[in-house]
């Protein structure tokens, strides 16, 4: 029988990235992992594992097993998901037209990600903007397994 990904674990793991982490799924095992920019360079560059704490060490030889093998597919990453669509779609939901309004400017300013998450707790909306942005993550994490064939895990 195929191992299974656990579809919860693809959605934590694409809800926490950024540029400075990476997530990746086992072919073999299905295993949802992430690990740093630091640790994925540190892999590549051939640096000597002396140079980490022991935690660190183990990450850094799981990030050379990622970069050598292939046996590693990477998640997708915000702009592939796009992270900025969903927030603006969120937007149109919100029945609050000056709330709605707010948020729409904060997402054509400065630092929009930031701007939008202190507007959506300032006006108390945070669960409703965490429960939509999971439910489409979860609708991208179905489709990424789809298309690379990844059974999965759905409980």
């Amino acid at each position: 029988m195929r191992p299974k990904v656990k579809l919860s674990a693809i959605v934590e793991a694409m809800s926490f990235r950024s540029d400075e982490h990476h997530s990746f799924v086992s072919k073999k095992t299905c295993d949802v992992i992430t690990l740093s920019k630091h640790e994925l360079q540190a892999a590549h560059d051939g640096e000597p594992l002396g140079f980490f704490p022991p935690w660190q060490q183990e990450n850094v030889i799981l990030a050379d097993k990622v970069l050598v093998t292939g046996d590693y597919w990477l998640l997708p990453d915000r702009i592939e998901y796009d992270e900025f669509g969903m927030m603006e779609r969120f937007c149109v939901g919100i029945g609050d037209t000056q709330v709605q309004e707010k948020l729409r400017r904060a997402l054509s300013g400065d630092e929009p990600f930031k701007t939008f998450r202190l507007l959506i707790r300032e006006h108390e909306i945070a669960d409703d903007w965490y429960t939509y942005r999971k439910e489409l993550l979860k609708t991208v994490a179905i489709q990424w397994c789809e298309e690379k064939g990844v059974l999965f895990d759905d409980s």
